[in-house]
């Protein structure tokens, strides 16, 4: 396993993109995690007035190459609870 996780690139319906660096392997890519990370991104750029519960495009990459990509992503499906304060 690389000292570095693979970078999960998600790009929001409303155009926020987030770059998140998840501590997995690249070979059991850790899809919630990246999902949760994205989101308290995603939150902290918008000012938590992000409203979208789906992530349009997500994958996951490493130099520049892509490991895994990813269509309407649920974010519930992954822990994300948007209404909890």
């Amino acid at each position: 396993m690389a000292m570095v996780g693979p970078t999960f690139h998600a790009v929001w319906p409303d155009g926020t993109v987030t770059r998140m660096t998840t501590h997995c392997d690249d070979q059991k890519l850790d899809v919630g995690r990246g999902v949760r990370l994205s989101w308290a991104a995603y939150q902290s750029r918008t000012k938590g007035r992000g409203l979208d519960l789906h992530i349009k495009h997500a994958q996951f990459e490493r130099d520049k190459k892509v490991l895994q990509t990813y269509t309407d992503l649920d974010i519930t499906e992954y822990g994300v609870n948007p209404f909890q304060s």
